[in-house]
């Protein structure tokens, strides 16, 4: 790079920072949400650096929920400047996302550089689009998915180093490096060394040395991806975390599931708007939108085919958009779960695609006095959305009455809220909730009366719990885990030994829950009982 063109990426990536900072300034007001007590407040192992904390991410799954060291040594540092204060670890997560929109705009002028003499205006355009782009917010917003930003961050490194072409020596161990760490930041970069291929083939083309060679040089880095999901597996395993989710779902199923997946993704990448924390997406049978999708995608990759030789930009954008959706793909086949956070790394190829197709009109006379009002039009209702989106994330309970504002008919929302409300003690508002789920779905029946009875019993009142408990309709009451879990609360108030261990025991060998209570809770609660009685 040449001190003119260093000069003029020092500018762009300058204007955006600006912008990264203008609209996600307002996140940093926002205090703790979702899964954050889990990893975080309730966790010591991050509470500080020690040997042990260290230790203990490493070996174990110390949040009982995922295996990503990385991420949490970013929490171990946070808590050692900030401690509990949500401000400094809003601030660390915009710190990150300020360093993944600069390489961000670094790397696309890299890649770029093969097919154009000046490729930075296409990698501002794209930068630009990318650092206010709504589906970015819950990444960035919610310190638990700070996972998001630190596989990004390091995964986007780990390319630029990996694709150069002055042969330097410490750059190829560094790439390597910044891959480990991007991995043990979030398990779904695993399918990355595709990438890495496919970019390496696509800059060369013509010139490529054999394409054993080309392989060969990513061996290291599909090893790593291999090793690495077996350890995650290991670990997960052996700490009883890992669940085969979904695995009874029927292979047609979970193939019109994909496609419907993708075409959902393909909808919000470009209309981002109403976005929610719990979006209307179910595992489905083939149908008419199924169909359809596939009809997309067929032509999305036919357009990647056709023009990989003339328009190569166009081909490497698809090329990673589709790489980069694969894991994310597979988790809504097996779980029906798709989220806006998923779509961080994907939306670099529709950013990189728009940026360059404004960029290819900008020399066409009649389109120059048009594009850059478009572009900036775009970016005004990108970041007006995010700085909206940001508010969302205050807390919990925001979060989710803001989701049954947008999806009113979505009753799982309703019992969120509700739960939300009963961890805050707040249990009118509590029991108002889940009437209004249970009046639009019945099945809600269960959880107001289960919720009924653990208030009841916050509260002492010990015979209305069991007078709540014995109505609820059997065989179902008999194998939901709340209802034996607060059986064996009950008894134990009554010093039953007994009958609180029969019920714990129940409870865990239950296949039914509603999510209120989790089986390491009932396990630690009969390992206490045990030790007590000794």
């Amino acid at each position: 790079m040449s001190s003119g063109q260093s000069r003029l990426a020092t500018k762009h990536i300058a204007l955006i920072l600006l912008l990264v900072i203008g609209v996600y300034a307002n996140s940093l007001l926002n205090g703790f949400a979702l899964d954050d007590e889990g990893l975080l407040l309730l966790n010591p192992a991050v509470h500080g650096f020690s040997s042990g904390n260290v230790s203990s991410v490493f070996t174990s799954v110390p949040n009982k929920m995922e295996y990503l060291p990385v991420r949490d040594l970013s929490y171990m540092l946070d808590y050692q400047i900030w401690g509990l204060n949500p401000f400094g670890y809003h601030l660390a997560n915009l710190l990150y996302y300020l360093l993944v929109c600069a390489v961000v705009y670094l790397l696309v002028c890299k890649v770029l550089r093969l097919w154009e003499e000046k490729p930075e205006i296409t990698a501002l355009f794209a930068s630009l689009l990318f650092a206010v782009h709504p589906l970015h917010v819950e990444s960035v917003a919610a310190i638990s998915q700070r996972k998001d930003l630190l596989s990004t961050l390091f995964l986007l490194n780990s390319i630029y180093f990996y694709i150069n072409d002055k042969c330097r020596r410490w750059e190829y161990p560094v790439a390597l490096l910044a891959f480990v760490l991007a991995i043990f930041s979030k398990a779904t970069v695993l399918s990355a060394p595709i990438v890495m291929v496919g970019l390496d083939l696509a800059r060369h083309g013509r010139k490529t040395p054999q394409k054993a060679e080309v392989l060969l040089k990513a061996i290291p880095f599909f090893g790593v991806a291999a090793s690495a999901s077996m350890l995650n597996t290991f670990v997960m395993q052996r700490m009883g975390v890992l669940s085969d989710a979904g695995g009874g779902i029927q292979l047609a199923r979970k193939i019109a599931t994909i496609v419907d997946a993708f075409a959902y993704y393909l909808k919000i990448i470009i209309f981002p708007y109403p976005l929610n924390i719990n979006p209307p997406f179910l595992i489905k049978p083939f149908n008419v939108i199924t169909i359809a999708s596939l009809i997309a995608i067929i032509a999305i990759v036919a357009v990647a085919v056709i023009y990989r030789r003339t328009q190569p930009v166009i081909t490497l954008a698809i090329g990673w958009w589709m790489a980069t959706m694969l894991p994310i793909l597979g988790m809504a086949a097996s779980r029906g779960l798709v989220a806006e956070r998923y779509m961080i790394l994907p939306s670099l190829g529709y950013c990189l695609l728009l940026g360059w197709g404004l960029c290819r009109l900008l020399p066409k006379p009649h389109f120059v006095k048009a594009v850059v009002p478009f572009l900036m039009l775009l970016i005004v209702i990108y970041g007006t959305i995010t700085i909206r989106r940001n508010f969302d994330w205050k807390d919990s309970v925001t979060l989710y009455l803001q989701a049954i504002k947008d999806s009113p008919k979505k009753t799982r929302n309703y019992w969120l809220v509700a739960s939300e409300y009963f961890g805050q003690k707040n249990y009118t508002e509590t029991l108002r909730y889940l009437d209004m789920a249970r009046r639009l779905n019945p099945n809600y029946n269960i959880d107001y009366e289960v919720f009924s009875a653990l208030i009841d019993y916050q509260e002492k009142r010990y015979d209305e719990a069991f007078s709540v408990l014995d109505r609820l309709p059997s065989p179902l009451r008999d194998d939901i885990l709340e209802v034996n879990y607060l059986y064996g609360k009950l008894y134990e108030t009554r010093g039953d030994r007994d009958k609180t261990l029969f019920f714990y025991r129940k409870a865990l060998a239950s296949s039914q829950g509603l999510r209120i209570i989790f089986p390491p809770a009932v396990s630690e609660e009969i390992n206490r009982v045990v030790a007590s009685g000794r």
